[in-house]
């Protein structure tokens, strides 16, 4: 079932310009309005009719109390319905729909795109769905960049509550010469080595592989055998290359 919509009126006041946009982007879409900004600063905020048919609304800011405020509001629109809009971006998709992404990671891009129909009643290419997946993707796991920043508080984390163990990470300096970037990382609980030397046989395989990043960083891992003939992963290593230092 489709989200509510909010009824736009003169006098209806909104916290932020960026929650109030996103009001009249529901109520456009769902109208099937082709509507355009003519005005967008901190201020006040104006949209009009794309076809000029004499739709409008207009938002400021009240100075009592920095509400945003619709002062204008004409809402006739007599232009034939659009099929397709531009106020439906990825951005906006992901945005609507990544709390059904939360609860169901392997939502399939044909329901995804029926439930757009049944929402909105629009019409979404293929390519606008995967690019709204992978925003919601993004929203849910956060970026790369977000996970690697927080591999040195993690790697710290596991030394406090797993004493013996191993979490080495290494930085490299950018070309700036202030700021840093990961370089490497070396893993291995001591729980992991324990097991090893209690329950597998005292052999050590090495191997490599891509991970999928575009960082094209390379996944180490020492693997042992159990008592089962099973793999048993003793330690890991994350670098930038597989050579003879790394």
């Amino acid at each position: 079932m489709g989200e509510k919509e909010k009824i736009l009126m003169v006098g209806m006041e909104f916290a932020t310009f960026a929650e109030f946009k996103d009001v009249l982007r529901d109520h456009a879409i769902k109208n099937k309005y082709d509507i355009k900004f003519v005005k967008n600063d901190g201020k006040r905020v104006t949209c009009i009719c794309r076809n000029e048919c004499g739709w409008r609304i207009h938002a400021s800011k009240r100075k009592s109390n920095s509400a945003i405020v619709i002062s204008t509001f004409n809402d006739e629109h007599n232009c034939s319905e659009v099929q397709t809009s531009r106020l439906a971006t990825s951005s906006y998709l992901a945005k609507k729909y990544v709390h059904r992404f939360r609860r169901d990671p392997e939502w399939k891009n044909s329901g995804f795109m029926g439930q757009i129909t049944d929402d909105l009643n629009l019409i979404v290419n293929r390519f606008k769905i995967y690019r709204a997946k992978r925003k919601c993707q993004l929203m849910i796991d956060g970026t790369h960049e977000d996970q690697f920043s927080k591999i040195r508080e993690y790697c710290q984390l596991v030394l406090k509550t797993n004493p013996g163990s191993v979490a080495r990470v290494d930085a490299c300096l950018e070309p700036d010469g202030k700021s840093t970037r990961f370089e490497r990382l070396f893993f291995s609980l001591n729980a992991i080595w324990r097991g090893f030397k209690e329950g597998c046989r005292p052999f050590i395989g090495l191997n490599s592989c891509f991970l999928k990043t575009h960082y094209n960083q390379h996944l180490l891992s020492a693997i042992g055998r159990d008592r089962d003939n099973s793999f048993y992963p003793v330690a890991i290593g994350i670098v930038e290359a597989e050579t003879k230092e790394t």
